[in-house]
């Protein structure tokens, strides 16, 4: 009886079994590939730049190495900091780091100006590459698409990328060097931005910006030049070996 007045009542009701067969829409419906190629390049590029913070950490203190003396002896008692000789004395040197400023979170110093960063970096260098190239698989076009894209991307993100290293700095010193030498200790983020806009004018926030507009604009064009280029060579080389093992299917149409 019961199994009857169930089959009665969607049989007096054929939407609703219409309702719950529609299937849930999918991303590609909802977002256009711009977008999608947006998302899934801030994506990668924060999980990635997490993963790897530690090491950003430990380079930017083996780059100062020849500062870092020079400003040690100068700061002689102050900072009491000494130029590690490997990646573990690196390492073991900043987890050990006095007045609380050491353990895991000394290995992510400056790393949410980062991660401010990198979400509209990659995004931006994504979709625009996605926007120039759509549908185009010329080796020629993805290298001017990706140092078009790579260099507006660096352009947007920049000011981050210069607190960030400020405050990379302050961790090895204990203070960051402003201008005409005056040290300053930020207490985070917002307040370097602040301070810096303050005390050195919104122009501080862009030093050294044409080399590093133009070493991204290089670095991100061959990227993607050789990044099409061996994506072409390997889809090539598939469609070949796929023709060979059925030749009575069509060819593959790519993109």
């Amino acid at each position: 009886e019961e199994r009857k007045n169930r089959i009665t009542n969607s049989s007096n009701y054929p939407d609703r079994q219409v309702q719950h067969q529609q299937p849930l829409p999918s991303l590609q419906s909802m977002l256009n590939p711009t977008s999608i190629a947006f998302i899934s390049g801030a994506g990668a590029g924060l999980c990635a730049t997490v993963s790897t913070y530690p090491f950003d950490i430990c380079r930017t203190i083996f780059a100062a190495q020849g500062v870092a003396t020079t400003r040690a002896e100068t700061t002689a008692g102050t900072t009491g900091f000494q130029p590690p000789k490997s990646l573990v004395e690196c390492a073991t040197t900043m987890y050990h780091q006095p007045n609380g400023r050491g353990g895991l979170s000394a290995f992510f110093v400056g790393v949410r100006p980062a991660m401010v960063q990198i979400i509209p970096y990659m995004g931006l260098n994504f979709a625009i590459y996605d926007a120039l190239t759509r549908g185009d698989r010329r080796i020629g076009l993805s290298g001017y698409a990706g140092s078009i894209s790579g260099a507006v991307s660096k352009i947007v993100v920049y000011p981050m990328d210069t607190v960030k290293k400020r405050l990379q700095y302050q961790s090895v010193f204990g203070s960051s060097m402003g201008i005409g030498g005056q040290s300053h200790y930020y207490t985070g983020m917002l307040d370097c931005l602040v301070t810096m806009i303050k005390t050195e004018g919104v122009t501080s926030l862009y030093r050294g910006l044409v080399p590093s507009v133009m070493k991204t604009a290089i670095g991100s064009g061959l990227s993607f030049t050789f990044f099409r280029m061996t994506k072409n060579i390997l889809e090539e080389v598939h469609d070949h070996y796929y023709a060979s093992d059925n030749p009575t299917e069509t060819s593959i149409q790519r993109p």
